[in-house]
Order: structure tokens, then sequence, then C-alpha cells
């Protein structure tokens, strides 16, 4: 199966929250900056992910993206579902 680019873009974006530490949150810039996917177009993803409970974000000082349960439990089934169902 090939993907669209936004499921390949969730794809990066969540292999590099991997790579944080447990309940360590990310700035979407900051993330964007270390995937290579363009700042606004992750910001979508990143909510719609939020939204769909794989992702937690928070405002202000602190805030920023991380994972809402362990990625261990993240399919890539889910991600699929999430990003190219519609919701």
């Amino acid at each position: 199966m090939i993907y669209s680019a936004t499921t390949e873009y969730a794809i990066r974006a969540l292999a590099h929250l991997a790579t944080l530490e447990p309940g360590e949150r990310i700035l979407a810039r900051d993330l964007a900056a270390a995937t290579d996917v363009p700042r606004q177009f992750l910001g979508k993803i990143l909510h719609r992910l939020a939204r769909q409970g794989m992702l937690d974000s928070a405002k202000g000082r602190g805030g920023g993206f991380k994972f809402s349960r362990p990625a261990e439990q993240i399919t890539l089934a889910d991600v699929v579902q999430v990003v190219e169902g519609k919701d």
C-alpha cells in the first residue's frame, strides 16, 4: 500500500515523538524542523491526532505535543485510520 504524504508526515512526526523521554512535550515548529515537514501542514496533522486521542496538546509555556498513551500502544494501522479516515 502506498500512503499519502499526510500519512507519511504523521509517521515521521510520531517516530520523532517516540525518541523523546516519556511525557516530554515538543512544539509543532520544533517537530516540523526535526522531521522536515511543512510547519502549517504538520500542525493540522498533529491537531487531528490529538482530537482522536493519540496525542495530548497544551498551549502556553511548557506546551506542545506528547503521546497521550505509551507509543508502544499506537499501531501503524491506528495512524493510517486517523489520518486517512474522516473525522
